[in-house]
C-alpha cells in the first residue's frame, strides 16, 4: 500500500478512522497509518487477517478492552478495538521507531543493553499478567524501540490466526517457532499462562545476548521437537563473556516444565537487577523513570479497590400524592406511613413511595424518618439528608442520616447524627448499629465492633441491623465477611446493594451479576437497581451493557454524583479517557464532600501517568481529611512517579507510624525506601517485617539482599540460611549463598 501524500485525501476508511498508508504486513494482519479525526491524532491501526468464529471473537473483545485499561511504560497502550467487516482491529499509538527484531538483525546487544531491556519487558510483562492476560508471542520483533531506546511491548496474541505460518493445524501452535514455549511447542497454546510469556522472554533475551534464538532447525516440526526435549545451551557456549549467573538466569528462564521457571514475571525481575548489580551495571534514567511508573502504579493498585462503591444518592422525580375521592375518610398520617412500610418492606415501591408523599403532606415531620428510609434504601443519599433534616429530634431519621454521612464522606456531621440518634433513642438497635459504623469508619474498631455486636444481638432478625453490619466489614477490608452479613438481611434493597458491594469488592463476578439481576427483579427498576446490575456488568468486563445500565440510572437521577461516576468507569473501560475525565468532574461538582470520588480521579490520573494532576487531587483531600485511610498511600505512589522520592519516603513513614501492625505498610516503605537507594531505612522496615512476620523466607532473602550490599555478609550469610531453612528447595536462596561465598 503506497503512503498518502500531504494534502491528499484519506486512501480508506475504517469505522471513522481515516486509512493513510501502509508500515507493515505479516501473516497474522497489516499495520496501518490511520488519523483519528475525532482527536486529530495520527495512530497504527492493526486490521488482523481473516474473521474470527463468535467465541475468538468474544475472547478478542475482552482481552482487549482489559489491555485497553492496562497502563505502563513499556507496554503500548491500546486506544480502541473494533470489528470491521468481520476483522477485528486494534488501535495503538503511532511509535516512530524500529522493532528490537530489526536492531537485533543488526548483531548481539551488549550484554549491559540486553539486561536492562529484559528487566523493562519482565516488569511490562508483570503488569500484563496482574491484569489478567497472557501475551502469548513475546518475541525481539514484537518490541518496538523508541527513539531514545525505550522498549515498548505490543501484538498482543489477542487474535492469532489458526492457519498462519506459526500454525500446523487449527488449534495446534500459538506463538513464533524459536521463542514459543514447550507447552506451545506441544499444541497447548490455548492452555499456555504466564510461565510461558516467561519462557519467551527468556528466548529474548537470549537472541539478544548470543543473535539467535535458544533452538534452531529445518522445519517447524523439527524444532517443536526440540523445544519440547532437547536442553537449552547456555548462551555462554555462544558468548564466553556471559557470567555463570546470567547462564543460570535464562536456563531457567528456558525450562521444560512450566513450574521449574521463574515463578512469575516480577520475580524475574528481580533476578535480572540482581544479575545487573553483581555485574556492577547502573539502570539509566530513562530505564529508573519506568520503573518509578511502575512502582508509583502498583502502589495505586492497592488502595483502588476500597475505593470502588457508592451508588446514586439523588432521588428520582418522587410520585406525587394521590388524592382520595369525594367523600371518602381521609387516613391519617400514622396509617398511611404503617402502609407505607408495610409496602417498603414488600418491596412495593411505586406505592410506598406515594403513601409516604400523602402522609408527608398531611404531617410532615411524622413522615420524615419514613421517607428517610426509603431514599436510604434506594441510595438516594442527598434526599435521606433533606428529609431527616424535617425530624431533627427523631432517632430513626438521624439514623438514616448518619448512615448516609458515611457513604457521603462527611464522617464529622455523620458522627455528630449518630451520637444523637443514640441520646434520642436510647438502647435502640438502629441507633446502636449507626454508631458502631461510624466508630469503625473513624478507626475506633473495639468500640465501634462492640456497639454492632450490641444492636444484632437487640434485634438479630432485622434487616437494617445487617446491612450496617455488613458496611462495617466492609470498612475493615472483609468484603466476603460483609457478604456473608448482608445476606442476612433478607428484603432490604440497602442490603442487597451492600451485598453486591462486597461481592464486587471481592471480584465475584458471576455472585455479582446474579445478585444484581435478583435485584432488579425484586425490587424493579430504579436508580439503585440499575446502578447495581451496571456495577456489575462492569465487573464482568460487559462495557457496553455496563454503560447502558448506567445511563439508565442518569435518566432517573442526571444529579447523582455516584452515577456519574461509575459511567466514568464504563467510559475507563472502553478507554474514553476524555468522558471518563469529564464524568468524574461532574460526580465531585455533585458530590464535593465525597473524598472517594476525588481518589478514583486522582487514580485515573496515575493510570494516565498524569502523577502531577493526581498530586494535586491528594493534596486537597488531605486538607480536608488528614487523616484518611488511603491518601498517604496513594500520594506516595504519584510522588514515585514524579521521581519525588524523599516526599514520597515521608509519607510512608507517616503511614507505617500509624499502622505500626501492618506488614503492608512496612513492605511499602522497604519498596519505596530500596528504590530511593535508602538501603539504612530499607533495612530497618525489613527488620519491622521479620518481627511482624517471622515465618516468611520472602523477608529473610531481602534483609540478606540489603545486609550484602551493605557490606555486612556475616549477617547476610544468617539470613540466607534462615530462609533455607524456612523453604529447603528455595533456589532463589541457594543462588543467593553463592554468591556470596564468591564475595568473601
Amino acid at each position: 500500500m503506497e503512503p498518502a501524500q500531504p494534502g491528499r485525501p484519506p486512501l480508506g476508511r475504517i469505522d471513522g478512522y481515516e486509512v493513510l498508508g501502509g508500515v507493515a504486513r505479516g501473516a497474522g494482519g497489516v499495520v496501518l497509518r490511520a488519523r483519528d479525526p475525532k482527536l486529530d491524532r495520527e495512530v497504527a491501526l492493526k486490521l488482523f487477517h481473516g474473521e474470527l468464529d463468535p467465541a475468538r471473537l468474544e475472547r478478542f473483545r475482552r482481552e482487549a478492552e482489559a489491555l485497553a485499561l492496562l497502563r505502563h511504560p513499556n507496554v503500548l497502550n491500546v486506544h480502541d478495538a473494533g470489528v470491521h467487516e468481520g476483522r477485528p482491529y486494534l488501535v495503538l499509538p503511532f511509535v516512530a521507531g524500529e522493532s528490537l527484531g530489526s536492531a537485533l538483525a543488526r548483531g548481539p546487544l551488549p550484554i549491559e543493553q540486553a539486561l536492562e531491556l529484559a528487566e523493562a519487558l519482565a516488569h511490562a510483562l508483570a503488569a500484563v499478567h496482574a491484569a489478567g492476560l497472557v501475551h502469548r508471542d513475546v518475541k525481539p520483533d514484537n518490541v518496538l524501540l523508541t527513539p531514545e531506546g525505550h522498549p515498548l511491548l505490543t501484538d498482543f496474541g489477542l487474535a492469532k490466526q489458526e492457519d498462519s505460518a506459526s500454525l500446523s493445524r487449527t488449534g495446534a501452535f500459538m506463538g513464533t517457532p524459536g521463542y514459543w514455549s514447550p507447552e506451545q511447542a506441544g499444541g497447548e497454546g490455548l492452555r499456555a499462562g504466564p510461565a510461558s510469556d516467561v519462557y519467551s522472554l527468556g528466548a529474548t533475551l537470549f537472541a539478544l545476548l548470543t543473535g539467535e534464538p535458544p533452538f534452531s532447525a529445518g522445519s517447524v516440526m523439527d524444532l517443536a521437537l526440540l523445544t519440547t526435549r532437547a536442553p537449552a545451551p547456555p548462551p555462554s557456549s555462544l558468548r564466553s563473556e556471559v557470567s555463570p549467573a546470567l547462564d543460570r538466569l535464562v536456563l531457567r528462564c528456558l525450562a521444560k516444565q512450566p513450574e521449574e521457571r521463574f515463578a512469575s514475571a516480577d520475580e524475574l525481575a528481580a533476578a535480572l537487577a540482581a544479575v545487573r548489580e553483581q555485574r556492577g551495571g547502573r539502570a539509566g534514567r530513562r530505564l529508573l523513570v519506568g520503573a518509578s511508573a511502575a512502582l508509583c502504579l502498583s502502589l495505586a493498585a492497592l488502595g483502588a479497590l476500597a475505593l470502588r462503591g457508592g451508588g446514586p444518592d439523588q432521588a428520582e422525580a418522587s410520585p406525587t400524592p394521590t388524592s382520595s375521592a369525594a367523600g371518602d375518610l381521609q387516613p391519617s398520617a400514622a396509617q398511611l406511613l404503617a402502609q407505607a412500610r408495610a409496602a417498603r418492606e414488600e418491596a412495593r415501591w411505586e406505592e410506598a413511595l406515594q403513601l409516604a408523599a400523602r402522609a408527608a403532606a398531611l404531617d410532615p415531620e411524622q413522615a420524615a424518618p419514613e421517607q428517610a428510609r426509603q431514599h436510604l434504601e434506594r441510595r438516594e443519599l442527598n434526599d435521606v439528608l433533606g428529609a431527616a433534616a424535617r425530624a431533627p429530634l427523631d432517632p430513626e431519621a438521624r439514623t438514616c442520616a448518619a448512615l448516609a454521612c458515611v457513604v457521603l464522606g462527611r464522617w464529622r456531621e455523620g458522627d455528630e447524627a449518630a451520637q444523637q440518634a443514640v441520646a434520642f433513642g436510647g438502647e435502640q438497635a438502629h441507633p446502636l448499629a449507626a454508631r458502631g459504623l461510624l466508630r469503625v469508619v473513624r478507626r475506633r474498631h473495639e468500640e465501634g465492633l462492640a456497639d454492632l455486636e450490641r444492636a444484632v444481638t437487640l434485634a438479630p432478625g432485622d434487616p437494617l441491623v445487617w446491612a450496617i453490619y455488613a458496611q462495617a466489614q466492609l470498612a475493615q477490608d472483609a468484603p466476603l465477611l460483609a457478604a456473608k452479613a448482608a445476606a442476612r438481611g433478607k428484603g432490604s434493597l440497602l442490603a442487597g446493594w451492600i451485598e453486591l458491594d462486597a461481592l464486587c469488592q471481592a471480584k465475584q463476578d458471576h455472585a455479582a451479576r446474579s445478585r444484581a439481576d435478583e435485584l432488579m427483579a425484586q425490587h424493579g427498576p430504579c436508580a439503585a437497581t440499575w446502578l447495581a446490575r451496571g456495577r456489575a456488568r462492569l465487573l464482568a468486563e460487559e462495557s457496553a451493557a455496563a454503560l447502558r445500565d448506567v445511563e439508565a440510572a442518569l435518566k432517573r437521577c442526571p444529579k447523582s454524583p455516584w452515577a456519574h461516576a461509575h459511567r466514568a468507569d464504563a467510559h475507563w473501560k472502553q478507554a474514553r479517557f476524555p468522558e471518563t475525565e469529564a464524568d468524574y468532574d461532574r460526580a465531585i461538582e455533585l458530590g464535593p464532600d465525597l473524598s472517594e470520588l476525588s481518589l478514583l480521579r486522582a487514580l485515573t490520573r496515575i493510570n494516565r501517568q498524569n502523577f502531577a494532576g493526581a498530586l494535586e487531587e491528594y493534596d486537597r483531600i488531605l486538607a480536608r481529611d488528614p487523616q484518611h485511610p488511603l491518601v498517604l498511600q496513594l500520594r506516595a505512589a504519584a510522588l514515585v512517579g514524579l521521581d519525588r522520592m524523599p516526599e514520597a519516603l515521608e509519607d510512608l513513614r507517616k503511614q507505617v507510624a500509624r499502622q505500626p501492625k501492618s506488614a503492608k505498610a512496612w513492605k511499602l516503605l522497604l519498596i519505596v525506601a530500596a528504590h530511593a537507594g535508602e538501603r539504612e531505612e530499607a533495612l530497618r522496615a525489613n527488620d519491622r517485617l521479620v518481627a511482624l512476620e517471622p515465618d516468611d523466607p520472602q523477608h529473610y532473602l531481602q534483609r540478606a539482599e540489603l545486609l550484602s550490599g551493605l557490606g555486612r555478609l556475616p549477617a547476610a550469610r544468617e539470613d540466607l540460611q534462615r530462609a533455607l531453612e524456612l523453604d529447603p528447595e528455595s533456589e532463589q536462596a541457594r543462588e543467593a549463598l553463592e554468591r556470596l561465598s564468591a564475595k568473601e
